[in-house]
């Protein structure tokens, strides 16, 4: 079987002292005697009966180090067991520039974990592919990092993390048409903020109380940002680019189809815009990836019938979620999922969706 893993998460080898050569003299000074990235994804979590580590200790280098913080040791424990040919870097940490109260730092500091993770990852493996993040709050700092990246190898898409903003806004814009441009598709993932910082989405009804909750209602944002970039008119307006929603899960995806073609029937003249089915739109324009997989009873038959549902065969690609704790093993997932997608969701549709730049041969 061929792999192409669509969301791996790389750590950052020390608190940050690393991204300090790709900063400049002047953003030095900004955060001199600041820790740039903690020893943890974030500072602290509101979620104290989190129960156990997040990241998997048998992740862990042997020379010591946070989980996946060694692109020696991911390559031996985790890219040659299962021979996979490209894995899609997310950097958790990276991410979390979505909440910098500073614009100008959040969009300073992700250029610097971009350039780490292609010199010390991307430079060590080239199956290691990089989703490079922006800072959203930032939509023109954004727009001239995606521009900057377009043409270096080793990126092979565009990660906007969430903020309280909903990804269809024309807020987004001048990112969308910077990618437009440099022909990136973007990523949308879960980025750890969520409910705990302000400037990041919350949860509809408020907060939930652990983070056993917190981790079940996670998809609420999936379908939030789905629908909006479909109602907005976004996948209609760029429509040269494709969404990869990443860790939001799936299962739930035919349900919502079914909710959108119906409110688009019965009100065309809400949304002229909108000059199709959204379902249409989604199995054209919109990527999802496999972590989490729902463990109904009966699971081999209930999700195969899901997958029917939601065209699967088109729009689902393999990812493993390493190193996390609640990560899928690519083995298990095979035996879990219909025979007759297997090509498709492991490796077919993520080479379709980002082309070249996973450096995978077609076919």
């Amino acid at each position: 079987m061929k792999y192409i893993d669509c969301d791996t998460h790389p750590m950052l080898p020390d608190d940050g002292e690393c991204l300090k050569p790709y900063l400049s003299q002047a953003m030095l000074h900004r955060f001199e005697n600041r820790v740039l990235s903690p020893p943890s994804p974030f500072p602290s979590s509101r979620y104290s009966n989190l129960g156990g580590p997040l990241l998997r200790v048998d992740a862990r280098p042997p020379q010591g180090g946070l989980p996946a913080s060694s692109p020696e040791f991911m390559r031996e424990h985790y890219l040659e067991k299962y021979e996979v040919l490209a894995a899609l870097m997310l950097s958790i940490q990276g991410a979390s520039v979505s909440i910098w109260t500073d614009p100008r730092e959040a969009t300073a500091l992700a250029s610097a974990f971009n350039d780490f993770f292609l010199e010390h990852w991307y430079g060590f493996d080239q199956r290691y592919r990089l989703a490079a993040v922006v800072a959203p709050q930032d939509p023109q700092g954004a727009a001239a990092e995606v521009r900057r990246l377009g043409s270096l190898d080793g990126v092979a898409a565009i990660w906007i993390p969430w903020i309280d903003t909903l990804l269809g806004n024309s807020f987004f814009y001048p990112i969308y048409e910077a990618a437009a441009e440099e022909n990136l598709n973007i990523v949308v993932h879960p980025t750890g903020t969520e409910a705990m910082y302000q400037g990041a989405p919350t949860f509809a009804g408020g907060l939930p109380t652990s983070y056993s909750e917190r981790w079940v209602d996670l998809m609420q944002f999936g379908q939030a940002h789905l629908s909006s970039l479909v109602f907005e008119g976004v996948l209609e307006r760029f429509d040269n680019i494709r969404f990869a929603f990443t860790e939001c899960g799936w299962t739930w995806l035919p349900a919502a189809l079914w909710r959108m073609d119906t409110v688009w029937k019965a009100m065309r003249a809400d949304t002229p815009w909108v000059v199709k089915p959204p379902s249409e739109y989604v199995r054209e324009r919109v990527r999802f990836t496999t972590q989490p997989v729902d463990e109904p009873a009966n699971q081999k038959v209930v999700l195969a019938q899901i997958a029917q549902m939601m065209h699967a065969k088109d729009v689902l690609m393999f990812s493993s979620d390493y190193p996390h704790w609640d990560g899928d093993d690519p083995e298990r997932i095979i035996k879990e999922l219909p025979s007759e997608i297997a090509d498709a969701v492991f490796y077919e549709n993520a080479r379709d969706t980002y082309g070249d730049r996973v450096g995978v041969a077609a076919g």
